[in-house]
């Protein structure tokens, strides 16, 4: 997966902790889904969120709860690898070998719709 062209996720399904059969399995008996449906299955770390050290953790954690998540948010709206308002994702899924090829999604992240 690309944002901007830059590579920020190059994995397999073979280390998702749910398959995507058992995913879509699961999903479908909630909701409907529709040609075209995106189903953000999470990321692994260093995509964007990022988690304080085992130290910095217990440090914060003697701060009332509201500081500590205040202090949290703060720290993560400095991290430039969130996705901002014109940003192009880009993901291709295939197989090694190129037997299977589901091609290329592209998406423009765009300003929320009230």
């Amino acid at each position: 997966m690309t944002v901007n062209g830059e590579v920020r996720q190059d994995d397999t399904a073979a280390n998702l902790v749910f398959g995507p059969a058992e995913t879509l399995t699961e999903l479908s008996g909630l909701q409907d889904l529709f040609v075209g449906d995106l189903i953000a299955t999470g990321t692994p770390a260093g995509c964007a969120l990022s988690v304080p050290p085992p130290f910095v953790q217990r440090l914060v954690g003697l701060l009332p709860e509201q500081a500590k998540w205040k202090a949290f948010f703060a720290k993560q709206a400095q991290r430039p690898q969130y996705l901002k308002v014109g940003d192009i994702v880009e993901a291709t899924i295939a197989n090694a070998s190129g037997a299977i090829d589901l091609g290329r999604q592209r998406n423009v992240v765009v300003e929320e719709r009230s």
